[in-house]
């Protein structure tokens, strides 16, 4: 049914990146970690399957896992895609404010404005940079762990569109419009 794996070591942050083209439907098997996981999706397009919900997601998007949360994710197009994900126990991080807190129990999609996400992204780096060293359980390492997701689960979602029905019904616009003169504003509406 789904496996399950155990990582982090309590009382450490892990992370990890990946950047590299990957065949569409890409995927891994449902399982669940006893920590809880952040992706930070840079580029690409990865499709999110918890609580039986498929929700699509691009680049600028954030997915968190609390702890015990079954799912898997796959790849949806031959894209470069291009990664982070944190792993961390909740415990880590003593001093949260409550929509935060509230935030760390609920699986959660998020596609992000574009300034809320270079910030996310910026202190991604810096935590995936920290936490390759020694600093993987450092004062410097929980304090970038607890802005991050401050600004994450601050941060207001856009609407999350299905790829696939937006772009269908722009191309049958403009199929059944395309005899006449199709101007930029006839494809907005």
């Amino acid at each position: 049914m789904f496996t399950e794996e155990s990582y982090p070591e309590r009382g450490f942050i892990a992370t990890d990146y990946l950047k590299n083209f990957v065949t569409p439907g890409c995927t891994n098997k449902l399982h669940r970690h006893p920590c809880c996981g952040l992706m930070v999706i840079e580029r690409g397009e990865v499709a999110v399957t918890a609580h039986g919900n498929t929700i699509r997601v691009g680049g600028g998007a954030v997915i968190f896992h609390p702890p015990g949360v079954i799912y898997k994710h796959f790849t949806s197009s031959n894209e470069l895609y291009e990664r982070y994900r944190i792993r961390f126990y909740p415990e880590l991080i003593p001093s949260l404010d409550e929509k935060t807190r509230e935030g760390l129990s609920t699986h959660s999609v998020k596609q992000l404005s574009h300034s809320d996400f270079e910030d996310v992204l910026s202190l991604t780096r810096m935590l995936h940079k920290r936490c390759q060293g020694e600093g993987a359980a450092s004062l410097l390492s929980v304090s970038l762990l607890t802005s991050l997701l401050s600004l994450v689960f601050s941060a207001e979602s856009r609407e999350v569109r299905e790829p696939e029905g937006y772009i269908h019904k722009v191309t049958e616009y403009i199929r059944e419009n395309c005899q006449d003169k199709l101007t930029a504003s006839d494809v907005a509406k």
